[in-house]
């Protein structure tokens, strides 16, 4: 099982707020919730190499996906983000795909 859910992507989030290196990541289908998602927005906003993150088809909601919206507007290297999840209203994926736009950053949801 590979199913990290919310310990996985906090984890995940804490090794890449010193991480220089990595440039793609692929947590689709994980279980990841809005507190995983939240950990990985706070490392969002201050790396500086991470170019491409997929989140598809995990547990993220409106609370989740707005702070990786906020994340979006410091964050100077992502190029593609992919967030599918029936759990995001229509205003937040409105919110995020006019953040992304700005930043021109690949988004798909």
């Amino acid at each position: 099982n590979n199913n990290i859910g919310d310990e996985g992507a906090i984890a995940i989030a804490n090794a890449l707020s010193t991480n220089t290196s990595l440039k793609k990541l692929w947590l689709n289908g994980k279980e990841i919730g809005n507190e995983g998602a939240k950990a990985l927005a706070t490392t969002l906003a201050t790396n500086t190499s991470l170019q491409t993150l997929w989140l598809d088809n995990n547990n993220i909601g409106d609370e989740g996906a707005i702070a990786i919206g906020r994340a979006l507007a410091t964050n100077t290297s992502l190029k593609t983000l992919s967030l599918y999840s029936k759990n995001i209203g229509n205003e937040v994926k409105s919110q995020l795909r006019r953040v992304a736009t700005q930043k021109n950053i690949a988004f798909y949801i």
